[in-house]
């Protein structure tokens, strides 16, 4: 980070130097041209040789390093968003899970779409206002050499305007926050609209459609609600410009009515109020952009703070998983005082109808829920206190896929090492996944297909326990017999299974059988009892 940080710094550091040499050559021009109508033209042409050589140079200088300047800002700008979207994303995936599902996807996307080149403004803004300063300290100082009292006018009745934008600034960047956050909210509704593309029909489309124009016309409303304020704020900014220039074109014609300058200084200083109002105007406005992108630059310093601590890790459970007076609560669902305990080595079966709680014991011990009640122990140690990781894998029913090859999806691209990828489908015997192997878009998989994935993907991370969430569901019959052979004869293996299959043929691998009902255990002990017990008759009759 401070690397990149350095090599920053170093950037604005060229581009301002760049600028700072380009300023003062093109500021000569004027002065250069004041001498020569000031010229005394009966001294001879060398005179008037030595001002074109001048002029010249300094439209040379001034050009050369005005590439220079010009192609470190797109260098300024390469280096920021390189900086602030790998640290973003790095910020992102160093959240809990827990964390991460506070925020829609469309917040996510929309910081990185949207924020951050608003915070590339404040950027760009502040480094301008330092060019224009610089641009305002030398044609400041040419004025002075050619007539101090029009300087002085000059740099006082601009001077006022600097304070200009505190007036508009607040109700400029709330209303920029606004536009904003409805931006986020659009981005939203699209990502859901579209993922719901198997609704479309003829009856349903123009529906659909004036549900997304309905969110469009808000967004939209809300950037000409800023664009209108935004438009009134420059306007009354450059008002104090056009005053700015009226004084000094009075002044200027005063001293001439006196004979008090020349026609070159008149000449030249007409030309440097141009530009000094400029960087004036360019400062006035670029303090209003930093001001309105103020609450954004906040908003994603906070976001980039990284208040996760870094947990231990634990790389083996020697005993056993114990769940000791577990609570959570949700809308409609709660589960009350979850007491059991998971030994290593032994394969579990977690039954019961829709609803019963059996993937939320799962998603508890996965830490992709965190319990209001109770600890969730590997070995006496509680594991919101240790980065389980390691430890834990697990293969949910809608695992997520790339857009990307096979070999990418199962590694997750190269973090898991895939030499013993052909050792492992070997022992999986599946034609299905000799074929998918060969995909490049792995999105494009059936549902069948991207369960043969995950589960190869369990494999290769290899963890001491495994959590199955209806891991064969989609496959069709032959391939899901094949795959519960393998998956349940692996060895050594602490295996936490959620499955609607309540054959006899299936509980069979399991040493233990848990029925829920409503957030709480029905029975559990082992698939002989469970299977004997009336609890599993009764859930048979109603499966």
């Amino acid at each position: 980070m401070k690397k990149y940080i350095n090599q920053m710094k170093s950037l604005i550091f060229i581009r301002l130097l760049t600028g700072t040499i380009y300023v003062a050559a093109i500021a000569a021009i004027p002065y250069i041209i004041k001498m020569l109508i000031d010229y005394d033209f009966s001294k001879g042409s060398k005179g008037v040789i030595i001002f074109i050589s001048m002029y010249l140079l300094a439209a040379g200088v001034g050009m050369g390093f005005q590439y220079i300047s010009q192609l470190h800002e797109w260098k300024i700008v390469r280096k920021f968003y390189l900086l602030i979207k790998r640290d973003i994303f790095d910020s992102i995936l160093g959240y809990s899970y827990t964390k991460f599902s506070k925020s829609k996807l469309s917040t996510y996307v929309s910081i990185l779409d949207n924020d951050v080149p608003v915070v590339k403004q404040y950027l760009d803004s502040g480094i301008m206002i330092v060019q224009s300063a610089i641009q305002v300290i030398v044609y400041g100082i040419y004025m002075f050499m050619l007539d101090p009292r029009i300087a002085i006018i000059i740099i006082l009745c601009s001077s006022l305007s600097l304070f200009l934008p505190n007036v508009t600034s607040k109700t400029l960047s709330q209303r920029r926050a606004n536009h904003l956050g409805a931006v986020s909210l659009y981005i939203g509704k699209v990502h859901d609209l579209l993922q719901g593309f198997k609704n479309v029909n003829y009856q349903t489309k123009d529906n659909i459609l004036s549900e997304h124009n309905r969110t469009m016309t808000e967004t939209e409303d809300k950037l000409l609600h800023y664009g209108r304020f935004s438009t009134f704020t420059n306007v009354f900014n450059g008002s104090f410009m056009y005053l700015l220039d009226i004084s000094a074109f009075v002044t200027i014609a005063v001293l001439l009515l006196k004979n008090t300058i020349t026609i070159g200084t008149a000449t030249a200083t007409l030309a440097y109020i141009k530009e000094f109002v400029y960087p004036v105007r360019y400062i006035v406005s670029d303090l209003s952009t930093m001001k309105s992108a103020k609450s954004t630059k906040d908003k994603l310093l906070d976001f980039m703070k990284d208040d996760e601590k870094a947990l231990p890790k634990l790389s083996e459970c020697n005993h056993t998983i114990e769940f000791s007076k577990v609570s959570v609560k949700f809308e409609n669902f709660k589960i009350e005082n979850f007491n059991y305990s998971f030994e290593k080595g032994k394969k579990y079966a977690i039954v019961g109808h829709s609803g019963s709680g059996k993937s939320t014991i799962a998603n508890l011990l996965m830490k992709y829920i965190t319990p209001t009640n109770g600890k969730i122990k590997v070995d006496g140690v509680d594991i919101s206190e240790i980065n389980t990781s390691g430890i834990l894998g697990c293969v949910n029913q809608f695992e997520h896929v790339f857009s990307d090859s096979f070999l990418n999806n199962v590694t997750v691209y190269g973090a898991y090492p895939g030499e013993n990828l052909n050792n492992i489908t070997d022992y999986y015997s599946c034609n299905k996944i000799d074929l998918i192997r060969e995909k490049n878009d792995c999105t494009e998989l059936s549902g069948g297909e991207k369960q043969l994935l995950s589960l190869v993907k369990m494999m290769l991370i290899n963890r001491d326990i495994i959590i199955l969430d209806e891991p064969f569901s989609s496959l069709d019959f032959q391939n899901s017999i094949l795959m519960q052979e393998k998956v349940y004869g692996l060895k050594d293996k602490t295996m936490i299974v959620i499955t609607h299959n309540l054959s006899e043929k299936n509980l069979s691998y399991f040493d233990e059988v848990i029925i829920m009902n409503n957030g709480y255990i029905e029975k559990s002990g082992s698939t002989t009892e469970i299977m004997e017990s009336i609890e599993y008759s009764k859930l048979i009759k109603t499966a």
